[in-house]
């Protein structure tokens, strides 16, 4: 039957069985065990068909003697084709794994936003990953294969110092190095070495992995002002708080003997004269109240808008004929809650400021606008200011800028800004509160204020305020004299500054009143003691 499906004329006439093996083995290899399962079928029907036509090599004196080589024959050769392409498959499989897991890794490499770059033991690049073409500003095709270029004159032989550590086998983490860009400028980095291990688990190179440590010595410079601002303040608090004691006992005393003074007397002019200075020297413990944010507060939800508006006539007056004061503020801008004499404070100190950076005359430029600090957006002045600044809180708020054209801050003078006393101006010409005192306003409604500038370039200063609801109707306030009055009440008198202590129980006494509890305050501490 066999001979009537493959005529014989189509079946080769071999001795040689064995001479199809190697077809077999070719499919197997290339193709796999289904490859080799229809080769070794199409050379099993080969042999079967020879020996169904009485030739071949398969043939014996019986029937069942040729049916035992011929089966023998077919299953060496299907165990050989089958064992064959299940290996070949085997390995296959796992070169393909082995490409995807190194495309997997590749693609992590490429995508790390830190510095990886490899190098052999010579210290020549292997790899150069997009993150450290940004870092250093070299490109990959320009430093594969050369030695590393990274290494500054001041990190050059602590560079080469871990490089050795690391082919010995020991890994480093962490290590703070200055390394060098392409442009020449220099760069913080931290640097960790890791060693790549090669064959027989010899070290065959180094995994450098840098990450920029700028921003973050930039926070860290900004958290240290931020402290020693606070600091200073709580320093400046206490001072002026003792101040207003003394002050208060010197205009009160004042006071009362401006009331048995003729007008016109010497003695009289004297005392005013105390009067007055005593009043400029209220003025500067307001300031460092302000400034430490102890003043008291009136805050309500205003129209930052409408203070500008209202606040221009006397700035135009303030600044002089040789500084333009331009205005552009925000259509539909938010309200802030806020006091709204600190407000018009802060745009007084910081216009007069930048008209005092511009000797030679220019432009002040006050501006608002609505912005969302959320630390990715692009708002219309400045984006990103919650995620570069600390410890800005992300959110809505109204943004008041004031600019000018004037002759910039050095980063020195940009450091000690708004720090009290401090003045870049002659002696007599400045108090050195002004920016501490916008400082502390701010700080005090909650807001923040980041100050831009450069030498010849001018500045800008941005004040961001927490943005309220919608403003109320004003509030229109009566005022109703109150009469001047006799006393003939006892007045309990608590007050741990004695001179305060003794102006009070004066003035009570003037209005007829009986003042009672003049050591009340020394005998509750000595009992609490």
């Amino acid at each position: 039957m066999l001979g009537q499906v493959f005529p014989t004329s189509f079946l080769p006439r071999t001795h040689y069985p064995y001479l199809l093996f190697p077809l077999v083995i070719g499919a197997a290899l290339r193709v796999g065990p289904r490859g080799a399962s229809l080769t070794t079928l199409m050379v099993a029907l080969i042999a079967v068909g020879h020996a169904a036509r009485g030739g071949g090599p398969f043939v014996m004196q019986t029937v069942p003697s040729t049916a035992v080589v011929l089966l023998l024959y077919i299953g060496v050769l299907a165990v050989t084709g089958l064992g064959l392409g299940a290996v070949a498959a085997q390995h296959r499989r796992a070169d393909v794994g082995l490409r995807d897991a190194h495309e997997r890794l590749r693609t992590v490499v490429q995508s790390s936003p830190l510095a990886m770059y490899t190098l052999d033991r010579t210290g020549h690049v292997l790899t150069w990953n997009p993150a450290a073409e940004a870092l250093y500003g070299w490109r990959a095709e320009e430093v594969l294969g050369r030695s590393a270029p990274t290494a500054s004159d001041d990190s050059k032989v602590e560079d080469e110092w871990l490089r050795e550590r690391v082919l010995q086998g020991q890994a480093v983490k962490g290590v703070e190095l200055t390394h060098r860009r392409k442009d020449g400028s220099r760069v913080n980095v931290s640097l960790s070495i890791a060693p790549l291990h090669g064959a027989g688990d010899r070290v065959a190179g180094t995994l450098s992995i840098a990450a920029d440590l700028t921003e973050i010595r930039q926070l860290e410079v900004q958290y240290r002002q931020s402290q020693k601002l606070e600091a200073i303040g709580r320093l400046a608090g206490g001072i002026a708080h003792d101040f207003n004691n003394i002050l208060t006992a010197i205009l009160g005393t004042s006071d009362l003997l401006l009331k048995d003074l003729d007008a016109g007397s010497r003695a009289r002019e004297d005392v005013e004269e105390i009067r007055r200075a005593g009043q400029r020297a209220a003025g500067l413990t307001r300031q460092l109240l302000v400034f430490s944010r102890q003043q008291v507060l009136d805050p309500r939800v205003l129209d930052l808008n409408a203070i500008v508006t209202n606040a221009q006539t006397m700035l135009r007056r303030l600044i002089g004929e040789d500084v333009d004061l331009r205005t552009i503020l925000a259509p539909d801008l938010g309200a802030v809650r806020a006091d709204a004499g600190q407000l018009e404070q802060v745009i007084v100190n910081l216009t007069v400021n930048a008209r005092d950076a511009m000797p030679r005359g220019g432009v002040v430029t006050v501006e608002t606008a609505n912005v969302e600090l959320d630390g990715t957006a692009n708002v219309e002045l400045d984006g990103g200011y919650a995620e570069r600044h600390i410890p800005a809180r992300p959110g809505p708020y109204v943004l008041l800028a004031v600019s000018d054209t004037g002759v910039g801050m050095d980063t020195a003078t940009k450091a000690r800004l708004f720090e009290p006393f401090f003045t870049t101006k002659g002696p007599g010409k400045g108090t050195g509160l002004g920016l501490a005192t916008v400082y502390g306003i701010v700080k005090q409604n909650s807001g923040y204020i980041w100050a831009y500038s450069e030498l010849g370039h001018g500045a800008t200063f941005k004040i961001y305020l927490p943005r309220a609801g919608p403003a109320p109707e004003p509030v229109i306030r009566t005022d109703v004299p109150v009469a001047a009055t006799r006393g003939s009440e006892v007045v309990l008198v608590v007050e741990d500054e004695e001179e305060v202590l003794r102006l009070t129980t004066r003035i009570l006494e003037d209005r007829g009143d009986t003042p009672q509890g003049s050591t009340c305050w020394s005998r509750m501490w000595s009992c609490r003691g």
